[in-house]
């Protein structure tokens, strides 16, 4: 079987290779895959979502993430990633996902569990997730969308998206009414 590791930098994606006696690629991931067509490629993310969004038809992909943050999980998904795994995992644990693959398996790391469950389940009586609350609290006390993107290592494109599901959940229509419930609610 031919395991495919993509980062553009040399040497994190040798290092993952050689765990998983892989192949290597630093640039053109497309040209790789169609030459080698390897069964599984590695990706890392979340620099490589364009990436996993080309070759997703022609390789079954592995999201390497670099920490167990809601939205790469999701946006790994999205992007057409068939596995999700993170940097603290260990080789035997890369094996079994590797292993659940070649069977047809999809594969999410048991540590991104609490992930999944909030935010299927809401964790407050208003319906809201952990990161929706919690972008609430950062939006009441003033900070922009780029400051609150920064803060939580996610886009501004992420803030905003959760920005319009908490319109959308608490039928509120600006930033003044969203810093307005967060106030009246406790939760700056």
């Amino acid at each position: 079987m031919t395991i495919l590791v993509y980062d553009s930098r040399k040497l994190i994606a040798d290092s993952i290779a050689q765990l998983l006696n892989a192949v290597t690629c630093t640039h053109n991931p497309e040209e790789a895959v169609h030459k080698l067509q390897p069964e599984i490629s590695i990706v890392t993310v979340p620099e490589n979502y364009d990436v996993i969004r080309r070759i997703k038809y022609h390789t079954k992909i592995i999201a390497l993430s670099l920490n167990n943050e809601r939205m790469h999980l999701q946006d790994s998904l999205a992007a057409g990633a068939d596995a999700y795994i993170h940097f603290g995992c260990t080789k035997d644990e890369i094996l079994s996902c590797v292993g659940y693959m070649q069977k047809g398996y999809k594969y999410i790391h048991p540590s991104v569990t609490d992930i999944i469950i909030d935010n299927i389940r809401p964790s407050n009586k208003f319906g809201l997730s952990d990161r929706e609350t919690e972008i609430i609290s950062l939006i009441s006390q003033g900070l922009t969308i780029t400051e609150i993107a920064d803060r939580l290592f996610i886009s501004k494109k992420t803030v905003n998206s959760h920005k319009l599901t908490i319109y959308h959940k608490l039928d509120l229509h600006s930033t003044k009414e969203i810093v307005k419930f967060g106030i009246q609610n406790n939760l700056i």
